[in-house]
């Protein structure tokens, strides 16, 4: 009928969080955060216990908006308006009037502490991960997908395009900073990556 014939490959890779290099994520977050300043508005979602049936018991949820100067301006009743179509029907949103202005510079310095000051704890000795990103981390699997990312874009994008187009791929600086590897398996695993005794 004229269809083409699709392949398609399910793959699961391993020890990404501990292959990932740390001055490298920080470099595509810095790319990531354009902006001088963040505004932060919190907001609560108030729902019904979705796991008993025709339940009354009610439970909260926190959460919040992230947008800048250069956003346009949506007041909060048209932003959850758009927000009701995603959540449980039934739900209410209550805007608590949490504002808070975060500086770029802040987000960077934590993140970086983030990645470069985390303890383990292995055999009642603490040790500093000197390598990937943390395990259990709920910003992990968030770094995890900008590092994939920033990883197809620059080197797997361009060697998809044409034959050609390979071998200048394998020699695009942009490439430079995921080399050098011992290890190229990306995707998570139980280790804590390499350690250093604290």
């Amino acid at each position: 009928l004229g269809f083409k014939r699709v392949h398609i490959a399910s793959v699961d890779v391993t020890k990404c969080y501990d292959n990932i290099r740390s001055n490298k994520i920080l470099e595509i977050v810095q790319k990531i955060l354009s902006s001088d300043i963040y505004h932060i508005h919190g907001f609560t979602v108030i729902s019904s216990a979705p796991w008993i049936k025709g339940s009354c018991k009610l439970m909260s949820k926190f959460a919040s908006r992230v947008f800048t100067s250069k956003d346009t301006p949506v007041s909060f009743q048209e932003f959850a308006k758009i927000k009701a179509s995603t959540i449980r029907p039934g739900s209410v949103i209550v805007d608590i009037n949490y504002v808070k202005d975060v500086r770029r510079v802040d987000l960077l310095d934590l993140l970086r502490t983030h990645i470069f000051n985390n303890i383990v704890k292995m055999n009642c000795r603490y040790y500093r991960q000197t390598n990937g990103i943390p395990q259990g981390s709920k910003l992990s699997s968030f770094l995890c997908c900008c590092y994939l990312g920033a990883f197809e874009n620059n080197c797997l994008g361009p060697s998809m395009a044409t034959e050609s187009s390979r071998a200048h791929a394998s020699g695009n600086e942009n490439c430079a900073g995921f080399r050098n590897r011992r290890s190229r398996s990306y995707g998570k695993s139980n280790g804590v990556g390499r350690v250093g005794r604290v």
